[in-house]
């Protein structure tokens, strides 16, 4: 019998950044995370899998030069755990080499700190064609801040069951840097304390933070006669004692509450 699941809220945030011209002789590179595992935001949160948007996200944290992003593509699903994410980057032509290398490096730690839980990652860098116009590094940096630090994955635990989650499903670069979020909890105060988490991230760089498509959990209740009455039935009919869970996903019986 599921007896509690999940509530939750889309958050949209918005981060402003500048942008430039590209200089000509600059050089473009491709970026691109691939081979996670992924899953679905409710049902395998709890499981050890990366984030393609928070790992592209340490991985241009790991650029050792100035560089521009003209670019940014995810999925854009905000239930679906990322299985990659991709940028394309501008950088000095002479560093090209450099920030080939350092990224190679970063990717080998990853790869060496989670072999057991993602065996198939890796990272692409390849030329690609240059864009009009990039972000100035300083928005670069930020925007690498951000997907790096964006609070994601499992937050609270019951037990052995997750209690509230977050899973950053969507990125966009556009006029301004765009991430949606999914937020899950069994427990409605948890949802208001990982959207806090999000503000805390985001207000400080001028960004903004909207909740859409707000639904609420079905909070376990300690005290259930009906609960109670259907362990006993299901007792003597079958002879056995029913198993009975929660669910980190959304179900109906939330709105029915």
């Amino acid at each position: 019998f599921t007896v509690s699941c999940a509530g939750g809220v889309r958050v949209i945030c918005n981060v402003p950044v500048e942008t430039t011209e590209i200089n000509d002789n600059m050089k473009a590179l491709n970026v691109e995370v691939y081979g996670l595992k992924g899953g679905h935001s409710g049902i395998d949160i709890g499981r050890p899998h990366l984030n393609g948007i928070a790992v592209l996200g340490e991985i241009l944290n790991a650029i050792p030069c100035e560089y521009g992003i003209f670019e940014i593509s995810t999925g854009d699903k905000l239930n679906v755990i990322p299985q990659g994410a991709g940028a394309k980057i501008v950088v000095p032509p002479q560093m090209k080499d450099l920030v080939r290398e350092s990224i190679q490096k970063a990717v080998k730690e990853l790869s060496d700190k989670n072999a057991k839980i993602e065996p198939d990652f890796g990272v692409k860098v390849t030329g690609t064609a240059i864009g009009r116009g990039c972000t100035t590094h300083e928005s670069s940096m930020v925007i690498a801040r951000v997907l790096q630090e964006m609070p994601d994955s499992v937050q609270t635990m019951n037990g052995d069951a997750v209690e509230s989650s977050l899973n950053m499903g969507m990125a966009i670069l556009e006029d301004s840097l765009t991430i949606g979020t999914m937020l899950r909890s069994n427990l409605e105060a948890e949802k208001g304390n990982m959207v806090t988490k999000i503000r805390e991230l985001i207000e400080p760089l001028n960004g903004t933070v909207v909740c859409e498509a707000d639904y609420p959990s079905w909070e376990y209740r300690e005290d259930s006669p009906l609960r109670d009455a259907m362990i006993e039935i299901y007792r003597d009919m079958f002879g056995v004692t029913p198993k009975i869970e929660s669910i980190h996903a959304g179900l109906e019986c939330g709105l029915f509450a």
